[in-house]
């Protein structure tokens, strides 16, 4: 232990994490790990836990135990890492995503609440820029799952060190170097010879309490994807340059419970910080976890014996302070010896000291002040011994940050990348450890989206999957929402009857295995279908006063409104006629006489894309008006007239001896009046008018209305 800073820190970090927030040192050592393996990286959609302290169940209820590590119940952290294979219907009417992630290096499966949990989604631009900066594949979905949590505010960037992960081991593993503290299970312990006596069982001391860590221990703390689960990448945070950038209100916020925190010594932490070049967050969160939160003499001014030169000074980070029976006593003496007569003074001289001796020589993170990767000293100069020194501090800056409201931070975190690495390293149990393994089943279909053109409603559709007996859909309102059972079918096809028109939904698909549950496929890809107004049925007619062709159809669900497209032929080009918000159209532009094909499409109310397809077309012939009729008589007999009907030839006229009788026709005329002659007087007679399309007989128009009179 080279460095007079270092014993103190470590022996107040102990003293500190076996009480506060009710955490012991082994559990805190034992929190979660990010490494890639098949089993994790292969199936599943990526997500990330976006709470803190949420427990991962062996079943989908709060019925079911927890998750076991080590003996002891697992808690995932905001930020986890994790990938979603099923999601089950719990006893309280909630869904559970089933998960797979790594904890301690240890694939583990279990269940999480879904509303604890958030889908990464299409994050391709971001993967680019991770393949930019030259993050390996394996630091990669940890990345990802962060920078999702963050909402973006958190920027990793790569230190590539160009350093042998296997060199680096080697020497950080050399005996005394790495220690672990007698706290931890003895499975962290080295049982190198000299570092244990295995005739004894008799592990060494390299100081009170304090062991050799194994090498499988020391492989665990170097890894840096060991960090990036949730609060520990905190480890990566640039304490300089751009990411010293503080203001007072955020110091405030770290330093609101230490009784010591004056609006003095806050704005000086700000200035100390600004003048060293260091983190002024980082320097609080140092200094409460050196002398604490209750009132101290460190802060407010400790006087010396006479025999030391009387005088007040000030020690925030307790520097110098190891050793004798009063190490405190000692950091204020070195105080007095470096003149902190102020409080000003000792936050000032306490950041230059950290930054002269660490972050100027470009160990500007906890995790290289632990492990000295720059090429400067390398491995050398390291802040601590204690094997877990970076991990716990990274942890520790990230709760001081969640309790203080400080998450929303932009942030800097660099995270150091080593050749050659391993694709997984676990800290070392007591015993054998359980671990996840995939049982093979079923392959996730590949679904095609559409939608039924008769109803509009979604339309799913996948080829059989082998070993399948049925297939669960499940559906969203987004891509990265919550996906819920909407129903089961043997079919390889699936109508979501229960879509609102004019709205996007997401569907993912699981072939559910024949043999057993746990060989359920996982979900296939999310794929998007639009809720469509339903195709109009459209009635063809015409109106008999006008001939025009006259359409009709029912109204249709979602639709604000109806477009009508006419075309020459069947199969000809249809251009828009018209729009019309009523249920039924007339082609006042149609020629007599000729037939016109119609098709009518629903206008969703909601989006465009949600439109109908075009109605079936269907014919209407554009017919002649039907005639005006007036009757009077001539000489005694009936006389009929009208009025020329546009697109006629000619004319024909019907007569029946009573209104509702037999109508004969009795004359056809290109004139437009017409006398019955051989009308007898006495009668009445009763007589219609049908105009004759010069085009074609389909087109002549409807009777006119019935007309009477007695001939005399």
């Amino acid at each position: 232990m080279d460095f007079p800073l270092m014993y103190a820190s470590v022996k107040h970090n102990i003293s500190n994490h076996l009480t506060k927030r009710l955490l012991s040192v082994f559990m805190l050592a034992l929190m979660l790990a990010s490494l890639v393996s098949t089993a994790l990286a292969s199936t599943g959609e990526d997500a990330y836990v976006n709470e803190d302290e949420i427990n991962v169940r062996s079943g989908p209820g709060t019925q079911y135990d927890t998750v076991k590590y080590s003996g002891s119940g697992i808690m995932l952290y905001r930020g986890q890492y994790v990938r979603i294979i099923d999601t089950q219907r719990g006893a309280d009417g909630a869904d559970w995503h089933q998960i797979v992630f790594l904890y301690a290096g240890y694939t583990k499966m279990g269940f999480m609440r879904s509303d604890f949990i958030t889908g990464i989604g299409d994050d391709s631009a971001y993967r680019a820029y991770l393949n930019k900066q030259g993050f390996p594949q394996s630091y990669q979905p940890y990345l990802r799952a962060l920078y999702a949590a963050s909402g973006g505010k958190w920027t990793f960037v790569a230190d590539k060190t160009g350093l042998n992960w296997a060199d680096a081991l080697e020497i950080e593993s050399t005996l005394g170097m790495s220690l672990i503290h007698g706290s931890y299970s003895t499975a962290l312990r080295s049982t190198a010879p000299g570092a244990y006596n295995s005739q004894t069982g008799v592990w060494r001391e390299y100081e009170p309490g304090w062991y050799a860590a194994s090498g499988k221990t020391v492989a665990y703390y170097l890894d840096p994807r060991s960090y990036l689960t949730s609060g520990a990448c905190m480890a990566f945070q640039v304490l300089s340059g751009d990411g010293a950038a503080a203001t007072s209100e955020q110091v405030a916020m770290v330093l609101k419970d230490c009784k010591w925190a004056t609006s003095q010594i806050i704005n000086e932490f700000v200035r100390a910080g600004a003048e060293a070049n260091v983190s002024a967050i980082y320097l609080a969160v140092k200094a409460r976890g050196e002398i604490g939160t209750g009132a101290t003499k460190n802060a407010s001014g400790y006087t010396l014996k006479k025999e030391d030169g009387g005088g007040t000074y000030y020690n925030f980070f307790n520097i110098g302070a190891y050793g004798g029976d009063n190490p405190n006593y000692n950091g204020i003496l070195y105080a007095r010896d470096e003149g902190w007569d102020t409080s000003y003074k000792a936050l000032l001289g306490g950041a230059q000291f950290i930054a002269r001796s660490y972050i100027a020589r470009g160990q500007d993170t906890q995790y290289l002040q632990r492990f000295n990767l720059t090429s400067t000293n390398t491995y050398s100069h390291q802040y601590a011994t204690d094997i877990t020194y970076a991990y716990q501090g990274g942890r520790g800056t990230y709760w001081s940050y969640v309790d203080n409201g400080l998450l929303d931070m932009s942030l800097v975190l660099s995270v150091p990348i080593l050749e050659g690495m391993p694709g997984v390293t676990k800290l070392p149990t007591g015993g054998q450890e359980e671990e996840y393994i995939p049982t093979s089943g079923p392959d996730a279909p590949t679904v095609t989206p559409d939608f039924l053109a008769a109803t509009g409603k979604p339309y799913l559709k996948w080829k059989a999957v082998d070993g399948a007996a049925e297939y669960q859909v499940y559906r969203a309102g987004t891509r990265n929402g919550t996906y819920k059972l909407l129903g089961t079918t043997t079919k390889l096809n699936y109508t979501d009857t229960t879509a609102s028109t004019g709205y996007t939904y997401f569907y993912r698909i699981k072939a559910v295995s024949r043999v057993k549950t746990a060989a359920n496929s996982v979900y296939s890809n999310a794929v998007g279908a639009i809720s469509h107004c339903a195709r109009p049925m459209v009635t063809p007619d015409f109106l008999a006063s006008t001939g025009k062709p006259y359409l009709k159809w029912k109204a249709v669900s979602g639709a604000a409104e109806y477009q009508v497209y006419r075309a020459g032929t069947r199969n000809g080009t249809y251009k828009l006629l018209g729009t019309t918000t009523k249920l039924n159209y007339t082609d006042t532009t149609a020629s007599t006489g000729y037939t016109y094909f119609y098709r009518i499409k629903a206008v969703s109310r909601v989006k465009t894309a949600a439109n109908s397809v075009y109605s079936n077309a269907v014919g209407a012939i554009s017919h002649c008006a039907k005639p005006v009729v007036e009757i009077t008589t001539s000489g005694g007999k009936p006389k009929l007239t009208w009025s020329a009907v546009s697109g006629a030839a000619g004319y024909q006229v019907y007569r029946a001896t009573s209104s509702g009788g037999t109508y004969t026709k009795i004359a056809d005329t290109t004139a437009k009046t017409y006398t019955d002659q051989t009308a007898k007087a006495g009668t009445t007679y009763y007589y219609k008018v049908k105009a004759v399309s010069r085009v074609k007989t389909m087109a002549n128009s409807a009777y006119s209305a019935v007309k009477s009179i007695q001939a005399k």
